[in-house]
């Protein structure tokens, strides 16, 4: 038992030749594996340097990107701001325009209404003279102040319905002159 407790004991302190002459064979290929995983670690590493620097031109790119942006805008802003002025200085002519066509139309309007109001006073008052006259030759006498000429008392009739038909019985009498000539 002591014999076979030795044996076991020397066993498992040193190793079989089998075990040797296997670690000899692997050895080279322990080196090459070495190497491998050091080939793969710097590989990787230039992976990861590869991808920092393509993150690192992204991020530049959309910083220029970005800043040609905003550069456009504040561009396209004061473009806008500029246009917006000149569309209202416009806007404020054209009004400008419309107010001085108004304002000349107005006195245009107020012209006509004054030349006619005056054209039918001065018909009034010719109608009034053309009365008068009518009526002094037909001896009629009328009342009125002479001081104010185009001021007429009232009588039973109105002086627009006595002129009515005053000019009513002058074509009546044209007419009938006309057909008198005919006949």
């Amino acid at each position: 038992m002591e014999s076979q407790l030795f044996a076991k004991r020397l066993n498992s302190l040193n190793k079989p030749q089998k075990i040797i002459d296997l670690e000899k064979k692997l050895e080279k290929f322990k080196v090459i594996e070495k190497q491998n995983m050091e080939k793969g670690a710097r590989e990787e590493q230039e992976l990861r340097e590869k991808e920092r620097q393509i993150k690192e031109e992204m991020r530049k790119i959309q910083l220029n990107k970005l800043q040609r942006n905003i550069t456009f805008m504040e561009d396209w802003q004061e473009k806008g701001r500029k246009e917006w002025e000149k569309n209202q200085k416009i806007k404020h002519d054209r009004e400008e325009r419309e107010r001085a066509f108004s304002e000349t139309m107005a006195q245009r309007k107020a012209m006509r209404e004054t030349l006619q109001r005056n054209a039918e006073r001065d018909e009034a008052i010719k109608g009034i003279q053309e009365f008068e006259q009518n009526a002094s030759k037909l001896g009629v006498e009328v009342d009125h102040d002479p001081e104010n000429r185009h001021r007429i008392e009232r009588s039973t009739y109105s002086v627009s319905a006595t002129i009515m038909k005053l000019k009513d019985k002058s074509l009546q009498s044209e007419q009938s002159r006309k057909e008198r000539d005919k006949r």
